[in-house]
Parts: C-alpha cells; structure tokens; sequence
C-alpha cells in the first residue's frame, strides 16, 4: 500500500477500502510516471469527481455538496502532511 492513501481501514467501511483500493492503483501507475503522471491523476480525479456532483444531487445541494467535497480534500491534504511528519495549518474558510 503506498503512504499516500494509508488509513486505518478497520474504520472504514467496504465501499470506502474499494474506492481506496481503485484509487491507490490509479495513483501508483502515475506515481511511476513522474511529476507529469501524478498531476494528470489529480486533474483527472477532480474532473471526474466534478462531473458525478450534478448527476447525485439537486440543483440546490450542488453548493453544499461541493463545500463538502472541498473539506474533505483540506482534510486529506492536512492527514498526508501529518503522516509525512510535516507540521501545518490549513485554514478552511466556510460560509454560512
């Protein structure tokens, strides 16, 4: 498993270890293709994962859908820096 998707899967349900699985094989052919491969990846996951939020919600719960898409990405990030032992402070800033 690479260290870029390490979590502990004993909390995580089977559709999440799935979705995790996919991905990490996803990110570790890129990984393997440099710089180039990995932003690919990136760009290709976001895309794809913008394109599913019109499909699975309302019109109305696109904008709530997205603010928790993009705490969840801030959340991933600050969970990657802390397991590669890198101290940071990543300010969210929400609307109400």
């Amino acid at each position: 498993m690479s260290k870029v998707v390490q979590m502990p899967l004993d909390k995580t349900d089977r559709r999440t270890k799935e979705i995790l699985e996919a991905l990490e094989r996803q990110w570790d052919k890129a990984h393997a293709d440099g710089a180039e491969g990995v932003d690919h990846f990136f760009t290709t996951a976001a895309f794809t994962i913008g394109t599913f939020l019109p499909y699975s919600v309302s019109p109305e719960g696109i904008g709530p859908s997205l603010a928790q898409l993009v705490e969840a990405l801030t959340a991933g990030v600050h969970a990657g820096l802390e397991m590669n032992g890198v101290k940071s402070t990543l300010i969210t800033i929400k609307r109400d």
